[in-house]
């Protein structure tokens, strides 16, 4: 029998979180579902855990696989996926117990492309998702002015994540939609950038059912990466040619304030790292430089370092990037 839902699990060393995840999935309301655990070479009992769990309920399908990355994980649950929607969880967070019943109401009564709740973090009630209608049938005119805007200078607030989403499976498939494996960070952002392109209808609850799980936050954003700022060059430059088809109006100053604020992590996490000879390559860039044109900053630092940049000061504005490292190591 063919299940309603897929739900897609990566899992990759999480046998601290993993328990509680497959148990807030099992217990759900709503029972019509597969739960797909892609088992990515893990090195501690995940793998162990995840066939127990399959031994007891017969929902549960656990494919191993060698270490690949949580892209890879994520397109062989998409591959073998056999729901009329499909849906991720990270194996460290959980979610609430009304989730997959109050979205696959709306599923069956308007059948979306994307179906989006919110997200909750510990400590937090919601992180809203602000920038676009809730509680409403979105269409393709809609989404590109209330979503896909938000990647050119607005608000994006948790529109790249794929945890906070259900997926009409043949809307999938018929878009060859995958998670590109090419990609260390922002895969879930591209997902959804071509994901919403191409949906014709979207529809988002104003109700947070996924429970972030803040703890384990931090291993891969706070890696420093030789490629880093290439890859936000390569994100600008996507957008730019994907915009020539959208035609969609850009905020220069939100598009350049928030590169320059992703530049200034990259510069940071190289000081931290020693790598001084990345941070000189970025200082000479010329799309850096231009960029500070429409920059806003918002801390002293941030200003001070406009400035400098501004006045061809690099040196100096090098010097402030130092004294900032020191207060978040």
């Amino acid at each position: 029998m063919i299940p309603k839902l897929s739900i897609i699990i990566p899992v990759y060393n999480a046998e601290k979180y993993l328990d509680q995840c497959l148990q807030s999935v099992l217990n759900q309301s709503f029972t019509d579902f597969e739960l797909l655990l892609i088992n990515d070479g893990s090195k501690d009992r995940s793998g162990e855990i995840c066939d127990i769990n399959a031994e007891k309920d017969q929902r549960i399908k656990v494919f191993h696989q060698q270490n690949a990355g949580p892209a890879k994980a994520r397109n062989t649950g998409i591959k073998v996926a056999r729901g009329e929607y499909l849906t991720f969880v990270d194996a460290d967070d959980t979610i609430e117990k009304e989730y997959y019943e109050d979205m696959m109401k709306i599923a069956d009564q308007l059948h979306p492309d994307i179906l989006i709740s919110s997200i909750k973090q510990p400590g937090k009630k919601s992180i809203a998702n602000t920038s676009f209608p809730k509680d409403v049938l979105l269409k393709s005119n809609q989404i590109k002015e209330k979503i896909l805007s938000s990647y050119y200078g607005g608000n994006l607030s948790q529109i790249p994540s794929l945890c906070n989403k259900l997926y009409k499976k043949t809307f999938i498939h018929m878009n060859n939609l995958l998670i590109d494996e090419t990609r260390v960070r922002a895969e879930d952002y591209w997902f959804n950038f071509y994901a919403f392109k191409n949906a014709e209808t979207c529809y988002a609850v104003d109700k947070a059912y996924y429970n972030y799980n803040t703890a384990v936050e931090g291993s891969v954003m706070r890696t420093f990466r030789e490629d880093q700022f290439q890859g936000y060059l390569r994100t600008r430059n996507e957008l730019e040619v994907n915009n020539q088809e959208l035609q969609i109006e850009i905020n220069q100053t939100k598009w350049d304030t928030e590169f320059i604020n992703n530049t200034h992590e990259f510069i940071l996490l190289a000081i931290i790292n020693n790598r001084w000879d990345s941070v000189k390559k970025v200082l000479n860039h010329e799309e850096f430089k231009k960029s500070f044109k429409n920059y806003q900053p918002n801390t002293l630092h941030s200003k001070l370092i406009k400035t400098f940049m501004q006045m061809n000061l690099k040196p100096m504005a090098q010097l402030v990037y130092k004294v900032w490292s020191t207060k978040i190591k």
